[in-house]
């Protein structure tokens, strides 16, 4: 009875740490960074409070965390174009949706890192979106809503960065880490609309078609 009692314990503490993931904590403040959003490319407008917070005309917003193995290349052709997220990247286990307590602030949240072992240091990008979309790719792909991602020119901070994760579960335990700020780490994010599909495939047709009379010349 004993050894099948352990055997049991055992398996649970195995299963824990197995899945036990790191956490990240995120707020977005006027000291870290605000959430904003243009419709003009020019004009900023800082998101107002709400609890969920919906852009007029354009609907909930979503705030999300990617992450990847620390070290992970997030590449995008230029500051204009949103990133693609490959399968080496997940969504963090909260979507947030709150602005508060003032204009452009998101109260400070823990974040849990899929596929990130706690602890680890993970690759990190913040991203937004409005409408009812699962994801940032399905919001991209629509080409109705606006779109926001660290990296971007209006948004001034890096497409990605590395930070150590909370441990939870650890011996000790420790809390959840602050995403870094400024301008290798979050520094704001500024939600614009984004190109339709069809628009994005003749930019990169058209971009093509130059390299190569370029080259023939």
């Amino acid at each position: 009875m004993k050894k099948i009692l352990v055997t049991a314990v055992l398996a649970s503490v195995l299963s824990v740490s197995a899945f036990a993931q790191g956490t990240i904590s995120f707020k977005a403040t006027a000291a870290t960074g605000l959430i904003k959003y243009t419709i003009d490319g020019t004009t900023l407008v800082t998101a107002p409070t709400g609890n969920p917070e919906s852009i007029p005309g354009y609907g909930a917003l979503n705030i999300a965390i990617y992450s990847a193995v620390a070290g992970t290349v997030l590449s995008t052709p230029n500051g204009a174009t949103p990133p693609v997220f490959d399968s080496n990247w997940h969504l963090g286990g909260t979507i947030l949706h709150q602005i508060a307590p003032g204009a452009g602030n998101v109260p400070a949240t823990t974040i849990v890192l899929n596929g990130i072992a706690e602890g680890a240091n993970a690759q990190i990008a913040v991203v937004a979106w409005t409408g009812n979309f699962a994801d940032f790719a399905s919001a991209v792909q629509a080409g109705t809503g606006l779109v926001g991602w660290t990296g971007s020119f209006l948004s001034g901070g890096a497409l990605s960065w590395t930070q150590a994760t909370g441990a939870p579960n650890g011996t000790p335990p420790s809390g959840a880490v602050a995403t870094p700020t400024g301008a290798a780490a979050f520094n704001g994010l500024v939600l614009q609309t984004v190109p339709e599909p069809g628009t994005l495939a003749l930019a990169g047709l058209g971009a093509a078609s130059l390299l190569l009379f370029r080259r023939r010349k």
